[in-house]
């Protein structure tokens, strides 16, 4: 493959899922930018503009500040000026729109305008490219390609379950269900809750851990649930423990290699690295059937339930809890789903179509200048 240059238009300390990529295409070859800054002010013209989440570009101060209209003015001057100096944009789907909407009409307006720009669409799942499609038509006239989400070995780290449950001060003994991430709204910590109540486990206990995020709740309500956070991370319960903190990549390893399963109790979503974690942690996992959960899990041991549901999601969790006491010494081998799921595989089906559309506005180069001499 010939050198190729690639902006992204994200900084790699966001997520750990940008610096896997990052670190694969420079593996392959590629001469790599970074920074949603460089997107806004680079004369450099790039082979390549990959842009992840386009909340991500807007939300950048300063630039966040300015009213609406001219940051929507500024976005597409950039797109233009990319496309105009013939970079290929690539987006990666991961939503469909953000994930706690703030301004939604000028969201949408966004993620609209990156979608026509874009050259290639890349999908976690055949639903995502399905649910794209009907929210955004733009989509139908772009190449829309099927890339199943990496692991995220980058942040894998062998602990073993008995030291990891030391440093986190858990009883050995447990059966340690993890409710890992972010909480925010709509990933239902109520409903996690309300599950883990009617769990017939004697020896059950909920590990909480992630940044709770306040977005959606306002006035009362807000201060109550800081209060209730504070009060939840100072009580020394029985069977459940909270950590409402952002979680280092350091202390990542303890609560997965300390717990059993990971449970997720979204009520929407398209996509959710906590489920690739739980694969690349060798745990199983037990999600709601919502956007490309399943399809992200193909190959991995997990349990769906209908989203919502409290009864399909406790007989999830008993599932594989009679699993693993059916043979107290089962490993869960993820090396099929880390071999089918890996950055090498990711990013060689991206640069492909790359390269294919590069020789394409070649061929359209010469075929324009022709036609100008003529």
């Amino acid at each position: 493959m010939k050198e190729m240059t690639i902006l992204i238009a994200d900084e790699p300390v966001t997520n750990s899922y940008v610096t896997s990529l990052i670190e694969e295409y420079k593996k392959q070859g590629i001469k790599i930018i970074c920074g949603s800054r460089n997107f806004f002010h680079t004369n450099f013209v790039p082979d390549v503009l990959h842009i992840q989440w386009p909340e991500k570009v807007y939300n950048t101060y300063p630039f966040s500040a300015l009213p609406e209209k001219e940051k929507a003015e500024r976005i597409e001057e950039r797109l233009k000026w990319f496309k105009q100096n013939n970079a290929v944009i690539v987006h990666t789907i991961h939503n469909i729109k953000p994930h706690i909407p703030s301004q939604p009409d000028f969201e949408k307006e966004i993620f609209r305008m990156v979608i026509s720009y874009s050259d290639l669409l890349v999908h976690h799942c055949s639903k995502s490219i399905e649910m794209l499609k009907k929210n955004y038509p733009e989509a139908e006239s772009k190449i829309n390609i099927l890339n199943h989400h990496p692991d995220y070995l980058i942040d894998f780290r062998e602990v073993k379950r008995t030291d990891a449950r030391n440093k986190l001060k858990l009883d050995k003994k447990d059966f340690i269900i993890l409710n890992f991430g972010n909480q925010k709204k709509y990933k239902n910590e109520d409903f996690i809750e309300s599950v883990f109540k009617e769990l017939p486990i004697k020896e059950k206990y909920l590990l909480t851990a992630g940044d709770f995020i306040y977005a959606g709740y306002k006035g009362f309500d807000s201060f109550k649930i800081k209060l209730r956070n504070k009060l939840r991370e100072k009580i020394n319960y029985r069977n459940r423990k909270y950590f409402y903190k952002k979680i280092s990549p350091n202390d990542l390893p303890f609560f997965f290699s300390g717990a059993d399963i990971i449970f997720l109790g979204h009520s929407k979503g398209l996509n959710s690295g906590i489920l690739p974690l739980a694969a690349t942690f060798a745990k199983p996992v037990v999600f709601p059937d919502v956007g490309c959960f399943k399809e992200q899990m193909a190959g991995w041991v997990f349990e769906a339930y209908a989203s919502g549901d409290k009864k399909s999601a406790v007989q999830g969790i008993l599932n594989i809890y009679n699993e693993i006491k059916t043979n107290k010494e089962k490993n869960f081998d993820n090396s099929m789903w880390l071999e089918k799921n890996s950055w090498k595989i990711h990013v060689k089906k991206v640069l492909d179509q790359v390269e294919k559309l590069r020789t394409r506005n070649k061929s359209l180069k010469k075929v324009n200048k022709i036609e100008e001499i003529n």
